[in-house]
């Protein structure tokens, strides 16, 4: 029996592998992990898997190949295309940093909604085909900064409902034969300003956060 690519731990280092070469041109990232499993299943051929040591000597394998994300590195310098994938301060793709700017500002002047609707759609078509960023950086960035828009809009609404619902209705009376109205406003309970208060500032830290997080990844690649 000879240890191959489907001990855990290689398994575990592929997929690795394959999350960091997404920053590279397709044909390039699928050279690079045919190379490195065929690599690991000619070295890992000599490890007996019924070795006590065995988990240790894949793991010496791995350690000497080295992280993913440097094997992605040296790569991309082999070809000008993926050379920008990883180049300090270069979108992979033109408008990468404009993604994040447009999807967080639509989130955060929601309230202007037509031109902050524009913004946000803008900035999905960006995000989506932007390869500053790995899948599961996507996934969660997009989850995020995605929903600031739509969520800022049903904040603004709800807020809209609550200042018209806590407004008194107007109340006239007849004095000397003419009729006065007075108007009266009740004032919200402490807990309620609270709440109002989270309820945008908690969706707020989280998205300027995640937006100064990907700004920074699509700058460093």
């Amino acid at each position: 029996m000879r240890t191959d690519t489907s001990h855990p731990l290689v398994v575990a280092y592929l997929a690795r592998l394959r999350e960091s070469a997404a920053l590279l041109p397709p044909e390039d990232a699928a050279d690079l992990v045919a190379d490195i499993t065929e690599h690991l299943d000619a070295a890992l051929g000599e490890i007996d898997p019924a070795a006590h040591d065995a988990d240790d000597r894949v793991r010496s394998v791995l350690d000497r190949l080295g992280e993913p994300s440097t094997l992605v590195a040296a790569a991309a310098s082999s070809s000008e295309g993926a050379a920008r994938a990883v180049t300090p301060g270069r979108d992979p793709v033109p408008g990468a940093r404009w993604a994040v700017v447009l999807l967080f500002a639509a989130g955060l002047f929601s309230v202007a909604w037509p031109i902050a609707g524009v913004a946000w759609v803008i900035g999905l078509v960006l995000f989506v085909r932007s390869a500053a960023w790995t899948g599961g950086e996507k996934t969660w960035g997009g989850l995020i900064l995605g929903s600031a828009f739509p969520l800022g809009v049903v904040v603004w609404g709800i807020a809209g409902l609550a200042m018209f619902f806590t407004t008194a209705q107007e109340e006239c009376v007849y004095v000397n034969g003419g009729e006065v109205c007075n108007g009266g406003s009740v004032s919200p309970m402490p807990s309620e300003l609270v709440l109002g208060v989270l309820v945008v500032l908690v969706p707020l830290v989280v998205q300027a956060v995640t937006a100064v997080v990907l700004f920074r990844r699509a700058r460093s690649r």
